[in-house]
């Protein structure tokens, strides 16, 4: 029997498999092609079988987004901070990741994904021009942009390579539920939109993303796993012209981060030049009361055409309850669900001039002849009060950044800036110990990518996902 796989292929309906990924995103696709790579021909030849399964069609985070590539060890890559492997390492995983997406990523024309933040003087100059402001400006910042534009293709071109290998992609199908085997290996039931299948498996790798944590959570509980919780991060998506934002003219994606005096991190995150607000996929909404809710995001194409005079980006604080201790992804979730519902179930912008003000925006206040015209389309938002959903230590941290960053650039205080919200980034929990490889406690499984918590980013994910080959292969063989 067969079933159906990624595009028109089929593959053989088995009963077991080597390995099963959960989750088709980076950091399956780091491991996938690093096995590919170095057992290649037995998992051609049908020695070693590989499996990804996901209830999407395509991955839901930022590889699918405009897939900002940041190629340093420094910015979301938790395997180098946190010592599971050295500097050296970590720069080989990253070579190996970009030539990947060097290789798949290229346009109709045969050109690279642009390179950027690679000038070492304009770098330099920003972190003097900033650092008095307190200011801390991420200096290792080369990165590739795919964008929005490209970002679907690249992904198709990746699955086929792998395909074509013998790894199958089993899409738009749900993992119900996991269990351990008697002997070892693992039991996997699971439903698509006609059948539920079981299988089994000697190895398991989760890397459910960010938007997957209370299936996360609920799979590790099953599992008698223990995790805990990490903080969250809040805040808004601001946007403003392009020209009055240097410091992303030669440095693509700047990050900045400052402390709050109260001591909390701030920070920027996400920067798109000539980019849209948007909102995130169906797939990556959240439900509170019963209701689908899709949090801000931002995005930006790889060609002029569908450019912006804009720019986003977002500024975000951390928010962790410990005294007493109390859920930080519930606390998120209800603050998101009151910005939308005093937004009539939209998410709410408001003027920088009327945030500081506490006077709410009006729809009059974002189609005249203002400075910055907002990219997210007309009835999709809310003109309104972000004030009145947000506590005042989170609006306080963000406009402490603001104010610093305008010390050096004055019309990030514009009064037509806009602010945009909710934008939230749910990845809150993790499992602690794992080995070098990111097993976990149970033996066979392996975790990795934004959702447990060890990555916050595409190329960081990556990472693990190539850690984990490399356990992988020495239990194959």
């Amino acid at each position: 029997m067969k079933i159906k796989c990624w595009k028109k292929g089929e593959c053989i309906l088995r009963n077991h498999y080597n390995v099963v990924f959960v989750g088709s995103g980076p950091n399956a696709l780091g491991a996938l092609f690093y096995l590919k790579k170095h057992i290649g021909n037995k998992i051609k030849d049908g020695t070693i079988t590989v499996t990804t399964i996901d209830k999407d069609p395509y991955p839901a985070g930022g590889l699918m987004n405009d897939g900002k590539e940041m190629l340093t060890p420094f910015i979301g890559f938790d395997d180098y901070s946190s010592g599971r492997v050295s500097l050296d390492e970590a720069w080989e995983h990253i070579r190996f990741w970009e030539d990947v997406i060097v290789r798949h990523g290229k346009d109709a024309q045969g050109r690279e994904p642009p390179i950027s933040g690679v000038d070492e003087i304009e770098i330099r100059k920003w972190q003097n021009r900033l650092s008095p402001h307190g200011l801390e400006l991420i200096t290792e910042t080369r990165q590739r942009h795919i964008g929005t534009d490209r970002s679907r293709g690249l992904i198709d071109n990746m699955r086929r390579e792998l395909q074509e290998s013998g790894i199958e992609f089993r899409l738009k199908e749900t993992v119900q539920e996991i269990t351990r085997r008697e002997g070892g290996g693992f039991t996997i039931n699971t439903l698509t939109e006609h059948d539920q299948y079981t299988f089994t498996c000697d190895y398991l790798v989760l890397g459910p993303g960010r938007v997957a944590t209370p299936w996360f959570k609920d799979q590790l509980r099953k599992l008698e796993i223990v995790y805990r919780q990490l903080p969250i991060e809040v805040g808004f998506r601001v946007e403003m012209r392009y020209e009055d934002y240097p410091v992303a003219h030669n440095i693509r994606a700047p990050m900045i981060k400052i402390r709050a005096p109260n001591g909390d991190p701030v920070k920027t995150f996400c920067t798109n030049p000539n980019g849209r607000i948007r909102l995130d996929m169906p797939s990556q909404a959240i439900y509170y009361n019963g209701r689908e809710l899709r949090m801000v995001n931002g995005d930006g194409v790889r060609s002029e055409r569908g450019q912006t005079p804009n720019i986003n980006f977002a500024v975000l604080t951390k928010v962790d309850l410990t005294n007493p201790p109390g859920d930080n992804q519930q606390f998120a979730i209800r603050l998101a669900g009151e910005v939308f519902h005093s937004g009539d179930w939209k998410p709410v912008a408001q003027r920088l001039g009327k945030f500081l003000e506490n006077r709410r925006s009006k729809p009059s206040d974002f189609y005249g002849n203002q400075r910055v015209q907002p990219t997210l389309s007309r009835g999709s938002f809310t003109p309104g009060d972000l004030t009145f959903n947000y506590p005042g230590r989170v609006c306080n941290n963000i406009l402490y950044l603001l104010r610093k960053l305008a010390e050096e650039m004055p019309m990030v205080m514009h009064q037509d800036v806009i602010l945009t919200g909710p934008e939230i980034k749910f990845q809150n929990i993790t499992v602690d110990p794992v080995d070098r490889y990111l097993q976990s406690p149970v033996p066979g499984l392996y975790l990795g990518g934004n959702g447990p918590g060890y990555s916050s980013g595409i190329v960081g994910a990556a990472s693990n996902g190539i850690l984990i080959a490399k356990g992988l292969i020495e239990r194959l063989g």
